[in-house]
């Protein structure tokens, strides 16, 4: 069955609207450009990925990511201490079905459940493996010699031996 479409104001963005199923357009209005009157007609406003992967949208003043204006459109400002946090591991999945107001907490823990949180190996960051970790454990080598030897800090070294980094690895 099909969804039907919704449209609603933005808020604060003048000639803007949200849908719920997550997409943006520019309301028809008149405009003044070079002292002339002009009609500009409705229109579906294209987004941008942003490097993490959120839909984003540019206006004159800045940008704004997709489904912070839809839950604004449709329910108002976050109440405090909350953030928008989608259901599914689909970052642009804007549907209005899909995002909900939660908590930081709430929103961290959504990554443990999807499977998504970076950690270990899987850190676009990450200097060492698994096995450096657990060798790193094992040995009786000074940090100092350690850290040279595998490229990071004395703070990291310590931060493994005392599994405060790399927690999850079980040695």
């Amino acid at each position: 069955m099909a969804e039907w479409e919704v449209w609603r104001p933005i808020p604060g963005r003048n000639g803007y609207e949200a849908s719920n199923l997550g997409r943006l357009r520019s309301v028809g209005r008149w405009i003044y450009y070079d002292d002339r009157r002009r009609w500009v007609r409705d229109r579906i406003l294209r987004t941008r990925i942003t490097k993490f992967g959120y839909e984003q949208i540019v206006f004159n003043e800045g940008t704004a990511l997709v489904h912070a204006l839809v839950m604004l459109a449709f329910y108002g400002l976050p109440p405090e201490g909350m953030e928008v946090c989608h259901a599914d591991n689909n970052k642009q999945n804007n549907r209005l079905t899909n995002l909900r107001y939660g908590t930081r907490k709430s929103n961290e823990a959504d990554k443990d459940i999807h499977g998504t949180r970076m950690w270990g190996e899987s850190h676009h960051q990450v200097r060492l493996s698994s096995e450096d970790v657990l060798s790193i454990r094992a040995s009786d080598k000074p940090r100092r010699e350690l850290a040279e030897m595998y490229g990071v800090c004395l703070r990291h070294i310590f931060a493994i031996r005392a599994k405060k980094s790399w927690r999850r690895l079980v040695s």
